[in-house]
């Protein structure tokens, strides 16, 4: 009974390795304590299956993933989206808390004592109380939660950049976990063509049709294809490690993109000028939601300039015989301390954030025209390596036709089938190249890829 409940234990609790261990220590144990039993058969069977049933622990959740799995992994665990949400609920917090008109306290005092009468009556006891309420009647209010409200916009447009930025990086890394598995299978179909045509070479030779010079060069090519497949697994053990680093995944996990690669688009986004990048970047909305946040804080700033209101409210008994009720009103005006520090430091923010507006609309129109004279080029590009990949494929079943019929030597059919890889590989190096600029833009314009 302790074995079994130890097992038990590990089963539930533990981790794979502890479930192995239970799961085959029990089989063991029941092998063990049934050797002289008639039900020995059926108990070894029940251990084999469970020490079986370790090899299918738990499966790997992130074995495969798909683009929108890893976008929304990398923005739920990326610091800077965190803590952009963590200060926007700070911030919106902070606003549902702004005071209105009764912008502080009311302050109550109290005095008591005796009061000396120079008359026949000597000491009375006296007793005054006093309640005064500040009020802002002159727009201070509303400007304070104007620039609450616009500090809460403000943050939100933080976040909002921080996740385009984040999902923008992710479709990066997981573009180049594609490419990086589409090169794999490229290289592996090298490979496999190569050592058919190795194999092909031996039989010729030990017929007579081909020298030991045609097998030499055919294995030195299926060394070369082995050595580049080699290559591409490496780059794709970099690609995961980018995107398990990006997406905060464990360091066993399989992460392997389960979206299959496709050619980038044929067009190229119309030309856009800087009030449409103002319309649609984030980076941009972001600069002008902290430009009317300061020009809000400007706006309270000079209301608060304006005299406080305070209403109060007495009542005082001098003596036994006299009793006072009475309002009164009072005001403090902005005499010497008018906010020209914060004023100052206000101003001079927003001329600040003017510069950051021109300098990043500058550097997005800048940006985007280097990225469609580069798309248009690339697509041009792609275009001619499409045609000649056709032309080469061609080329290459010809050449082998007659290289089998005792036409050609095996040279040509070695610079054939490397012509053909090496375009292949170029093909998949130009949508790489594509599909980055492709992201690039989207990001740009503030959409999605």
């Amino acid at each position: 009974m302790q074995d079994l409940w130890w097992c038990g234990y590990n089963r539930c609790g533990g981790g794979g390795a502890k479930r192995l261990t239970a799961r085959t220590l029990l089989g063991v144990r029941l092998f063990f304590m049934t050797t002289h039993t008639p039900l020995r058969p059926v108990f070894v069977v029940v251990g084999v299956l469970f020490a079986v049933g370790t090899a299918s622990a738990e499966p790997d959740e992130f074995a495969r993933l798909s683009l929108q799995q890893s976008i929304a992994r990398a923005i739920e665990r990326n610091p800077m989206v965190v803590e952009s949400a963590l200060e926007w609920r700070r911030v919106q917090g902070a606003a549902d808390g702004v005071a209105g008109v009764l912008a502080d306290n009311p302050v109550v005092s109290a005095e008591a004592g005796l009061r000396r009468d120079q008359g026949w009556r000597g000491n009375q006891n006296s007793l005054a109380v006093r309640i005064e309420q500040p009020l802002d009647l002159f727009g201070q209010a509303s400007t304070r939660r104007q620039a609450a409200s616009d500090v809460v916009v403000w943050a939100k447009a933080r976040l909002t950049l921080a996740r385009a930025e984040i999902a923008a990086r992710a479709r990066f890394v997981y573009v180049a976990a594609q490419v990086a598995s589409t090169r794999i299978a490229l290289c592996q179909e090298r490979l496999a063509t190569a050592r058919q045509t190795a194999e092909a070479l031996r039989m010729r030779v030990r017929l007579g049709a081909s020298s030991d010079i045609d097998l030499g060069m055919a294995e030195a090519e299926s060394g070369r294809a082995e050595a580049a497949l080699q290559s591409a697994q490496v780059q794709e053990s970099r690609s995961l490690l980018a995107l398990r680093d990006l997406l905060a995944l464990p360091a066993r996990a399989g992460a392997l993109p389960s979206d299959v690669l496709t050619p980038p688009p044929a067009s190229v986004p119309t030309e856009m000028g800087q009030e449409s990048l103002l319309a649609h970047h984030f980076a941009v909305q972001a600069v002008e939601k902290r430009r009317l946040a300061i020009d809000s804080e400007i706006s309270r700033l000079e209301r608060e300039r304006l005299p406080r209101l305070a209403v109060g409210l007495a009542a005082e008994r001098p003596s036994t015989e006299e009793r006072f009720l009475g309002v009164g009103l009072s005001f403090s005006p902005a005499l010497w301390r008018r906010n020209q520090g914060p004023l100052a430091e206000a101003r001079v923010e927003r001329e600040r954030v003017d510069f950051e507006r021109a300098t990043t609309l500058a550097g997005l129109e800048r940006r985007w025209v280097a990225l469609r004279e580069e798309q248009t080029q690339r697509l041009q590009e792609l275009t001619a390596v499409e045609r000649t990949l056709q032309s080469e494929e061609s080329v290459r079943s010809l050449v082998r036709t007659g290289w089998q019929a005792g036409k050609f030597d095996f040279l040509r059919v070695l610079l054939a089938e490397r012509s053909v890889a090496d375009t292949k590989q170029a093909r998949l190096d130009l949508w790489a190249e594509l599909w980055t600029n492709v992201i690039e833009m989207n990001r740009l314009l503030g959409q999605e890829s």
